[in-house]
């Protein structure tokens, strides 16, 4: 065999070992996303309970919505410039809990930093929004992509009590 027929295969080799190996990291990917989207309570809802103790207080019979970032996440920045527009359309004020120092803050939002509560989200990769009831126990969660997602998770929710009519066609 030839040194350049013996470079081509070994190439191949490679190649097909590259390949199935980002195979098996999807599988893992796709078997992590099904274990925290897909937890006993049903779709949304995690695995294993979650609840925060150190949220500031709460209205003592509503639900609100909690986002969970990072300073140096880029998506966690686009997220948090997008729910001061949310905090004016949902009750109570969504809080979010971060680590590190936030850039901008909004006074329309309500920040905490907790680092026991930063690890109960140790698991999945932020911006997370949850719904969070009174008492600081989490009830579902979105795994954010798109800023977004932060105003229709919450219009799914129940959380949005005055709808953006800029943004729909007007009906007669």
């Amino acid at each position: 065999m030839s040194p350049q027929t013996a470079l081509l295969v070994l190439a191949w080799v490679a190649i097909v070992v590259l390949y199935l190996g980002m195979a098996a990291l999807l599988r893992e990917l796709r078997m992590l996303r099904r274990s925290v989207t897909r937890g006993p309570g049903g779709p949304g809802r995690s695995a294993r309970t979650i609840r925060l103790r150190g949220l500031p207080e709460a209205d003592a019979d509503g639900e609100r919505l909690v986002l969970v970032v990072d300073s140096q996440c880029p998506l966690c920045a686009a997220c948090l410039e997008e729910l001061p527009a949310l905090a004016a359309r949902t009750s109570p004020r969504p809080v979010v809990l971060h680590e590190g120092a936030l850039r901008s803050p909004s006074a329309a939002v309500t920040y905490y930093s907790d680092a026991e509560d930063l690890g109960s989200f140790a698991h999945l990769s932020p911006p997370v929004l949850a719904l969070v009831g009174p008492r600081g126990d989490v009830r579902d969660l979105a795994l954010v992509n798109h800023p977004s997602e932060l105003a229709a998770a919450a219009q799914s929710w129940g959380l949005v009590t005055v709808e953006d009519r800029s943004s729909h066609g007007s009906q007669v």
